[in-house]
């Protein structure tokens, strides 16, 4: 029981506020408390070392109503949902989720089964950063790594949930995979037209007590203690809903099958630094 709250708690709270959600019983739910916080592991405060990359505006106007990379011209550009673990290494999850989205359909790879390492990102770029499975890290540090020099496949080093040395395959070099750039993304407009027009996006949210029992519909917090910082992939929105949707990394028994949606403006989804790759 999160924080002394109860399920029957955060289902009355849904319902005094109308906030139109499901809230259930679920494996991260059920969790003891401090597995439960490793599932996070976005570094807060946000660490405040200078930007490199560029700041991306858009007015909105010409973008379509709704997009979801699961469902492009009848085609899903997004890899199957994974599961960090008992690690705080959600940066490397959202980070390779949203390369893996957005590489599969500038080569228009429906049900793409490539799978990159989450952890080369985490273990042999993180570690040197500080990055643990107890501290986190933060998208702006990561992402260089996938500009230069790349990620290996998952086969060259293989994720495991808990801190381990850097141990890639012999011919990792041969086996790189990079990204072009990445951009700060400077409104709720160049997000969505990020998405629309790029590649996928990395988004942190504040996570509250009540955030562990979604199961369906658009979370809007209405409950319970701040317990930490996270990161996933924004795959899509959905103006008529007024969400974002995103893939988690929390295996397909939370959520809508391992993906969630997230109200526009809530937890700081759309405000705190959010990312795109192309």
């Amino acid at each position: 029981m999160p924080n002394g709250i109860g399920l029957v708690d955060v289902q009355t709270e849904i319902e005094k506020h109308n906030a139109g959600w499901v809230a259930g019983d679920n494996p991260i739910w059920s969790l003891p408390p401090d597995q439960r916080l490793r599932r996070l592991g976005a570094i807060e405060p946000r660490p405040t070392a200078p930007f490199t990359g560029h700041v991306h505006y858009h007015t909105g106007i010409g973008l379509p109503a709704s997009f979801d990379y699961r469902h492009i011209n009848k085609n899903n550009y997004v890899t199957p949902i994974r599961d960090q673990g008992n690690c705080g290494s959600c940066v490397s999850f959202g980070c390779v989720g949203t390369i893996e989205a957005t590489i599969s359909r500038q080569q228009s790879h429906n049900n793409p089964t490539m799978h990159l390492s989450e952890a080369q990102l985490f273990f042999c770029y993180g570690h040197p950063d500080g990055a643990t499975c107890a501290t986190g890290w933060w998208p702006e540090k990561a992402l260089p790594h996938c500009v230069n020099p790349g990620l290996v496949d998952d086969g060259c080093f293989h994720y495991t949930p808990h801190d381990q040395p850097c141990n890639l395959c012999a011919d990792w070099q041969k086996r790189l995979t990079k990204i072009k750039s990445f951009a700060k993304l400077g409104s709720q407009a160049a997000i969505k037209d990020w998405l629309v027009n790029r590649g996928a996006v990395v988004v942190c949210i504040d996570v509250y007590s009540d955030f562990f029992a979604y199961t369906a519909g658009v979370y809007k917090h209405v409950t319970g203690n701040l317990e930490g910082g996270h990161c996933i992939a924004c795959i899509g929105y959905d103006d008529a809903t007024g969400c974002w949707i995103c893939k988690n990394s929390w295996s397909t028994g939370w959520g809508e099958q391992g993906f969630f949606r997230i109200g526009y403006g809530q937890c700081r989804v759309d405000s705190w630094d959010v990312l795109g790759v192309e």
